[in-house]
């Protein structure tokens, strides 16, 4: 008795391309997209005329687009036209430097992740103690622009200003949800060093923070992502005790020195 015949399993595209036309089919932007899960990675080179010889493609741009470990189907065609759109304004030709595996060894990527971190941080905090405003027009977008706020010409993280020591946090119950509160937006924010981070952001010492995420998660108001590991998220019994205390108060009155120092 003869086997059926085994059923083709329909896997999605792991590579594409778009493109633009520099004339006789010569592609001039040219944009391509690589599957390889988690990740989606695009990468788009332009046809550049060099000073000597004939002209070559230039790497002008690279990303990382999170699709997830079941990956996605290709992307769609506005995807791609707006792709291509800013594909087609952005700057760069022959003086741009080839791409190589050197240039990436060289990214400061954790400054970059923490500088990210600290300016979600910042405008979360100028968004809460924001006095409520008449109904304005809806906005798309939003955009601010920082000098040098956190990191150095080198690329890397600047060191934090140092605060004035902070006298009245203590490692009573009622300071320890206050600041694992702080520590818990520092996660969330994306910060690897969120002890850290809620340390300097309240003027305490490193292990004053330590004492008090051992206090709230022995209280369960801080779930735990294991030992050794900068996680925590508040529990809803930790968002219970932080609203009795009246918390967001004393979250505006720690918070404004910091927010003057951003100005």
């Amino acid at each position: 008795m003869s086997e059926a015949p085994a059923k083709k399993v329909k896997t999605n595209p792991q590579s594409g391309i778009v493109y633009t036309s520099a004339g006789e089919g010569s592609p001039k932007d040219f944009i391509t997209w690589h599957d390889q899960l988690p990740y989606r990675y695009w990468l788009h080179s332009r046809l550049v005329e060099e000073e000597k010889g004939a002209p070559s493609y230039r790497i002008l741009s690279f990303e990382s687009q999170w699709i997830g470990k079941k990956g996605q189907a290709e992307p769609d065609k506005m995807e791609l036209a707006l792709r291509m759109d800013l594909a087609v304004i952005r700057i760069g030709g022959a003086n741009v430097e080839k791409l190589t595996p050197t240039a990436f060894r060289n990214i400061q990527l954790g400054a970059l992740l923490e500088a990210h971190s600290s300016l979600l941080t910042s405008k979360r905090f100028k968004a809460s103690t924001k006095k409520k405003k008449q109904v304005q027009l809806v906005k798309t977008f939003e955009t601010e622009t920082y000098k040098s706020l956190f990191l150095n010409d080198d690329g890397s993280l600047k060191e934090p200003a140092p605060r004035v020591r902070n006298l009245e946090l203590g490692a009573s119950k009622r300071d320890a949800i206050f600041i694992a509160y702080l520590y818990a937006q520092q996660v969330e924010a994306g910060s690897n060093q969120p002890a850290l981070r809620t340390a300097n952001l309240l003027g305490l010492e490193l292990k004053q923070v330590y004492v008090a995420v051992r206090i709230a998660r022995r209280n369960e108001w801080l779930t735990s992502g294991g030992a050794g590991k900068g996680s925590g998220a508040l529990t809803k019994t930790g968002l219970k005790a932080y609203q009795e205390l009246d918390g967001d108060k004393l979250y505006e009155s720690f918070i404004k020195g910091y927010l003057k120092e951003m100005e």
